[in-house]
């Protein structure tokens, strides 16, 4: 991050001519999801569902006429946020101008003939900070009239001011004389269209509604089992309980036991009605020898067992 301008994303950096100290690096996604419904559209059909949402937008500004102060409700609600902060700081008066504050075991010079603090947050923002409301406050001020010019009511009523103009009907719009501009010839691809944008290498996914799932296979979030792309881990832990049951009542038969058996190379010959661990029968005959009348299947499963009763 250093690589970038501190200007661009450090507030103390910012232009003071700006008068704003909000920073953000979400502005991209807030403008798709202001026009998301619309980005499937032609890009004439775009523009124009754009033109019209910006209509309404500024058609409602006109609300700050009937506001009947100063500064915007916005910029009021942060003069009170400074004015409860300025109680914990200690003032001491250097000149009618030029005020020194105490907050904690800091001090910092406040100058009203040049509207600024030591903290830099007047000259950025253009709201007083706490060390100047502490100062406005004793001395008996009116606080909005400390607040810059481009933060105030009037200013906010002449930003939108201007009108955008209404557009007629495609189909009434004059014809020219130019050669016609057709669409791209659409290639249509396998699947559902995808609306939303490509994500950068370095930028964070956005969080789903599964987010919040853990796989049981290889432990993370964001997927389950069956989704999984890792190797399957076998554990015993795993296949606990999960045995198969057939329908005359039989016992448990475990994954890990019956991979056991394979390895030892035996038969099974403890009681189906068990629940402990089968253990391998190397007496017995091997599977496929002449005795495989006296065998049988355990549980539908591919696995012979000499029955005990």
């Amino acid at each position: 991050m250093m690589k970038v301008p501190l200007k661009q994303w450090d507030a103390h950096a910012f232009d003071a001519n700006v008068k704003s100290e909000h920073t953000t690096n979400n502005i991209t996604e807030c403008f798709n999801g202001w026009v998301n419904k619309y980005m499937g559209n032609p890009a004439i059909t775009l523009l124009e569902n754009i033109r019209r949402k910006l209509m309404r937008r500024m058609s409602k500004r006109e609300e700050g006429r009937k506001w009947g102060s100063k500064v915007p409700p916005k910029v009021a609600k942060k003069m009170a946020e400074r004015q409860n902060e300025r109680r914990f700081v200690n003032v001491f008066c250097g000149s009618p101008d030029v005020y020194e504050v105490k907050e904690g075991q800091k001090f910092w010079i406040v100058d009203f003939q040049t509207w600024s603090c030591d903290c830099g947050l007047w000259e950025i923002s253009g709201i007083h900070c706490k060390h100047a409301m502490a100062v406005i406050t004793g001395r008996r001020m009116n606080s909005n009239d400390f607040v810059h010019k481009y933060l105030t009511t009037e200013a906010y009523i002449k930003t939108y001011s201007y009108v955008i103009y209404h557009i007629p009907d495609e189909t009434q719009w004059p014809q020219v004389q130019h050669v016609e501009v057709l669409p791209p010839i659409e290639k249509k691809l396998p699947g559902r269209p995808k609306k939303n944008r490509k994500r950068g290498a370095d930028e964070p996914r956005k969080n789903t509604r599964n987010s919040r799932n853990r796989c049981g296979n290889c432990g993370e979030l964001g997927h389950n089992v069956r989704s999984c792309k890792a190797a399957t881990v076998t554990s015993s832990n795993q296949t606990k309980g999960k045995g198969a049951q057939s329908s005359g009542g039989v016992g448990n038969i475990h994954g890990t036991y019956l991979t056991l058996s394979s390895i030892v190379g035996g038969t099974i010959t403890q009681s189906i009605t068990s629940n402990a661990p089968l253990q391998p029968n190397h007496n017995a005959p091997p599977i496929g020898s002449s005795s495989r009348s006296s065998l049988g299947i355990v549980a539908g499963l591919d696995m012979e067992w000499n029955p005990v009763f």
